[in-house]
């Protein structure tokens, strides 16, 4: 209960982060030069940032699926981290997705909605790269402490 209070808790902490940004940019800036500065930048940042990040992501989710029948993935279900950073992979893959397709209407609907959403989902996507990152060092440490247990005699 306590592993998924924690993992609830770091998707949480994204959302907020995000929120957080996007309502400190509109008390600084303004509504309306956050939307015009949104609507003007937002399909090329999710296309460069969001674009990269979710190609990104889909290597590393069939990188981590192809390698479901190793004995390291077998000691990751062994220890309940498996599904922890498979839906970590997961999420990272539809929070680029959805900051794609917030860029791609942004472009196409001139809406402040639809700009604000954007914009959040850029900030989203920007905050995930860092979880991102850490997820896959974090995997590395599991791998690490994985071959040292099995050398050890």
């Amino acid at each position: 209960m306590r592993k998924r209070f924690l993992v609830a808790w770091a998707y949480l902490v994204e959302i907020v982060l995000s929120s957080v940004l996007l309502a400190l940019f509109l008390l600084v800036f303004g509504k309306d030069s956050v939307v015009h500065a949104v609507q003007e930048v937002a399909p090329d940042v999710s296309a460069y940032i969001g674009g990269a990040m979710f190609a990104a992501s889909l290597a590393l989710f069939w990188n981590f699926y192809s390698k479901s029948d190793t004995a390291f993935m077998q000691w990751l279900h062994a220890q309940g981290a498996y599904p922890v950073y498979l839906r970590a992979f997961q999420v990272a893959i539809a929070i680029y997705a959805g900051m794609l397709i917030a860029g791609i209407a942004t472009k196409h609907m001139k809406s402040e909605a639809v700009a604000l959403v954007a914009g959040w989902s850029i900030l989203l996507g920007i905050v995930n790269i860092y979880t991102l990152v850490k997820n896959v060092s974090g995997m590395m440490r599991l791998n690490a402490e994985f071959n040292r247990q099995r050398q050890l005699p």
